[in-house]
């Protein structure tokens, strides 16, 4: 055999082509897992906006399951880096509590909660590029030391004559009665 016959040269091809396919495969490789994201990974999503998380945060105060949460002023949804879009709450029996909300990111009832009772609030803000956040909360307000009960007459709806006077008649003693009389509302109709 003379050298450079096609025998010899083929021994030789051999690791130089296998070592060609080699590099060919790796390349699909890298090209295939740069093409799925494996740089991103647990980045929490790259640069797109939409799979950022909000940055509106919402608190609630009284925090999730609060005990004896006084029924004036013990109650605020607000929202930071956001606006508020949404204040739901209602006691334990379903009833919807009305509220106000201030310049879009303070949340306050514009009444009295009712003792003893357990509220829950749901709130949702939205951050600039109106993408969500939401907080739940329950919570119950306290039980007061000194109760009583206030029975009057005439009943609500009942018709009567002219002079008949309105009374009420309280279960115990009472320590304030100029707080009580500023507390009571009385109306007609037709007014008189």
């Amino acid at each position: 055999m003379q050298q450079g016959q096609p025998v010899t040269g083929a021994r030789r091809a051999g690791p130089r082509r296998s070592g060609g396919v080699l590099a060919l495969l790796l390349a699909a490789l890298l090209i295939l897992v740069t093409a799925c994201g494996g740089g991103d990974e647990g980045k929490g999503g790259g640069t797109d906006p939409e799979k950022q998380p909000s940055q509106a945060n919402v608190t609630i105060t009284p925090k999730d399951g609060a005990k004896d949460v006084a029924t004036d002023g013990g109650l605020k949804v607000s929202a930071s880096g956001g606006r508020l879009t949404s204040v739901k709450v209602v006691d334990d029996k379903g009833a919807p509590v009305a509220g106000k909300l201030s310049g879009g990111s303070v949340w306050q009832p514009t009444g009295k909660l009712r003792a003893a009772t357990t509220y829950k609030v749901d709130a949702v803000a939205v951050d600039d590029q109106l993408r969500e956040s939401a907080r739940h909360a329950t919570f119950t307000t306290l039980v007061p030391k000194n109760t009583f009960v206030g029975r009057y007459v005439p009943e609500d709806g009942q018709t009567v004559g002219v002079g008949m006077p309105v009374s009420v008649n309280f279960t115990r003693g009472i320590t304030d009665p100029e707080r009580i009389e500023q507390a009571i509302k009385v109306t007609a109709e037709p007014a008189v």
